[in-house]
């Protein structure tokens, strides 16, 4: 997953699972899932409950792929644990419980860096260097 993935889900009343498939280039991944409720005077307009989301390995038409844990919806973030690049999938469950439906959204971050970001980091050092160097030869 070299870009961040982030989605909006809408659902009507009752329960509901998702699948999403992603690849991502190393094993490092950040990840969230949140609820987004609405109520007025009140009253819940617009609301998911027991909403949970469980990280496997392998796409979702594969049948066994190692499960890697089961995450709250609770607008907290999670590292995930997963030992290296490659296919993966997430389920998502929950409950809508106004007669309005419900939204969540998903957001997966790779958390590790894109090649260009290395790229500044050494021209950074590499400048860095060349003003050290300056001063110390004018020191």
């Amino acid at each position: 997953m070299a870009k961040p993935y982030g989605h909006i889900f809408l659902h009507e009343e009752g329960t509901f699972t998702d699948m999403i498939d992603f690849t991502i280039p190393a094993g490092s991944l950040g990840s969230s899932a949140n609820p987004l409720n609405l109520a007025l005077g009140g009253f819940d307009v617009f609301n998911i409950a027991n909403l949970a989301y469980s990280v496997y390995g392998g796409t979702s038409e594969e049948i066994g792929g190692k499960w890697y844990g089961t995450y709250l919806g609770n607008n907290t973030s999670y590292d995930l644990p997963l030992g290296m690049g490659g296919a993966y999938h997430i389920v998502v469950n929950g409950l809508v419980t106004t007669e309005q439906g419900g939204a969540y959204a998903v957001a997966l971050v790779s958390g590790v860096p894109e090649p260009e970001t290395y790229a500044m980091l050494l021209g950074g050092l590499g400048l860095m260097g060349v003003v050290a160097r300056r001063r110390k030869s004018r020191a």
